[in-house]
This record gives C-alpha cells, structure tokens and sequence, in this order.
C-alpha cells in the first residue's frame, strides 16, 4: 500500500471576505426568485429563532455522521463570510445553494474547505475519507469488516488519482481542477455510493 504523508501541525487560515449577502444576488445568481428564497429563510428563522445556526444545527441539517469535533469547526469556517465565528441565516442559505446549484468549481472548492480540517489547504487520506462517508452518508459503525476494507481499497485508489503530483497530499488545486475537468472520475465518486447497498459489501 501506498505509504501517505502524516501532516505537521500547522494552521493557514482561510481567508475570510466581509460581503453583506444580499438575497436579491443569491437570487439571480441560482436563478431563482427571490420569494421563494423569503420563504426559505422564513423557515429557517423558525427553526433558528436567533438569526444564526448553532454547530448542532449545521450538523444536522447537512446529515453529517460527525466524530470530528474540527469538522465542526471547520464547517463554521466553510460557511461564514462576516468572519465573526458565526453562521447566519443569510450566510448558511449562501453556503446551501452553492453546495446544491454552484458550478462544479464552486460547490469542490467549499467540499474543499469543509473538510480540511487543519486548515492548510491540503487533504491528507484522513481528510479525503471524512468527506467520502459524510458526502454519501455512511454510518461506519453500522458497517461489516468487510465492508470497510472495501471502501478502503476504494479510497487509496482516488486518492492516488487526486494527488496528480504524488507528493502524498491533495492541494485545493488538485482536488478542483482535476474533478472539474475529468468528468469520469467525478462520476466516479458519485457512482461509488452504488457499491454501498450491493449484496457483496453488505
């Protein structure tokens, strides 16, 4: 097996932009209209009376299987524009319809951020797992041996084919540039969520 390099301790901070998010942007930029974004933040302002979501509340509505308390952390990060260690509704609604409606750049590059939990804009095989199981949904403690030693030899196989420069991490660049333009492997990962309900890994 390929032997991955074990990361120093070391903390780059993403830089943060104080935009105010106006929700007649997020309208036009998502084509959609700004009423039903009104009713969407509506909604949220029910569930999060505050004006802002709690770490629990991001967790939660993003059906994250967390045991990372940096990820949560990190999803503080991924989300907050102000830079004021808070996620508002305005700022999650931001995040939400990138994630769901960006362009395949955008919604890698905050895939990117979440999940880069020690913050120096690199994925060691660690990081690359924790946002396999979170993106598909796997509760690994449902889950047989066999199971995990499959989606083991699954993930040193894409993390191979990220990490084009073979220097045992995946950089932000590496990660962005090589899904947005390899199509087959972006399909890839998406197709790999099929081998989870097959009888042979169950």
């Amino acid at each position: 097996k390929k032997k991955y390099k074990i990361k120093q301790n070391q903390t780059m901070g993403l830089s943060q932009s104080n935009e105010n998010i106006k929700l007649t942007d997020l309208a036009k930029k998502y084509n959609m209209s700004k009423k039903d974004l009104l009713v969407m933040k509506a909604d949220l302002k029910e569930y999060a009376p505050s004006g802002f979501l709690t770490k629990q509340d991001l967790i939660k509505s993003l059906h994250l299987h967390v045991t990372n308390e940096k990820l949560i952390d990190s999803l503080i990060i991924a989300f907050d524009k102000s830079g004021d260690n808070k996620v508002s509704i305005k700022e999650y609604l931001s995040g939400m319809l990138q994630f769901r409606y960006g362009t395949p750049h955008e919604r890698f590059n905050l895939a990117f951020k979440v999940f880069d939990v020690d913050e120096d804009n690199n994925w060691d095989y660690d990081e690359l797992k924790l946002f396999f199981i979170n993106v598909m949904d796997i509760d690994m403690s449902k889950k047989s041996k066999k199971f995990k030693e499959k989606l083991e030899n699954h993930l040193e196989e894409l993390y191979e084919k990220l990490d084009k420069n073979d220097d045992g991490y995946i950089t932000r660049k590496e990660f962005t540039r090589v899904l947005a333009i390899d199509q087959n492997l972006t399909n890839n990962i998406m197709s790999m969520a099929s081998f989870i309900t097959a009888n042979e890994f169950k």
